[in-house]
């Protein structure tokens, strides 16, 4: 399960990015690339993880999450190597049942089917072990939100946001709205459902505005598939 890395964050500080086109004004222009989001990452560097939560103001049990995933990981490895040995011997051991009974020696092929029967029952427990974490770190998982970038500063609320960049942001004549002010006017962009759903920085399209957004992404598709091949 892999996550992308998200610039900004849902609450606490965000790398800001604003409208307009001109120089970068940060502290670091180019920033190193993030790892991605995966169980494997956060057993590996929980600590990584603790940070962006954090940042994020995150309570007590998210960052008990984490931790909690990476004992899950490790707890699934060995079910996975239990199982895997357990099949190994059920294996080697059922060609060597035929051969023995073949031979009259039922005593010890009857050893051998009780080994294998064995080894099946713990192959069988080590699997129903493993869907239990699988199921139990795959909710832990799904509750993270996404890894911060690393330019991304840390801060209590959006005034200790940094401009990243912007463009064209002297272009809007004055009296003019930008077309996110535009939309909500026309009832067809809602920022507040949004955060109510989502968090900070979403949004929920309706109606005429909705219908815009998807017959313009329909129009992008059929102009580059038809045009472009």
């Amino acid at each position: 399960m892999l996550r992308s890395v998200a610039l900004a964050s849902r609450v606490g500080s965000h790398a800001a990015i604003t409208r307009g086109l001109s120089a970068v004004r940060m502290q670091a222009a180019t920033a190193s690339s993030s790892p991605t989001l995966d169980e494997r990452l956060i057993a590996d560097e929980p600590e990584l993880i603790k940070k962006t939560l954090r940042m994020r103001r995150a309570d007590e049990s998210m960052l008990q999450a984490v931790d909690r995933i990476g004992e899950l990981t490790k707890l699934r490895a060995a079910a996975v190597a239990e199982g895997n040995d357990a099949r190994e011997v059920r294996k080697k051991l059922s060609p060597k049942i035929g051969a023995l009974v073949k031979n009259g020696e039922t005593v010890e092929a009857e050893k051998l089917k009780a080994e294998v029967a064995q080894s099946a029952t713990e192959a069988d427990a080590a699997d129903a072990k493993l869907e239990v974490f699988d199921a139990e770190r795959t909710s832990l998982f799904n509750k993270l939100p996404n890894l911060l970038d690393e330019r991304v500063v840390d801060g209590a609320d959006d005034n200790a946001n940094i401009e990243v960049f912007r463009w064209r942001c002297d272009d809007l004549r004055t009296g003019k709205l930008w077309h996110d002010e535009f939309g909500t006017q026309l009832g067809g962009i809602d920022m507040d459902g949004a955060a109510k759903l989502s968090g900070a920085r979403f949004s929920v399209l309706k109606g005429g505005v909705a219908r815009l957004e998807r017959a313009l992404i329909n129009f992008f598709l059929d102009f580059h598939t038809g045009q472009h091949g």
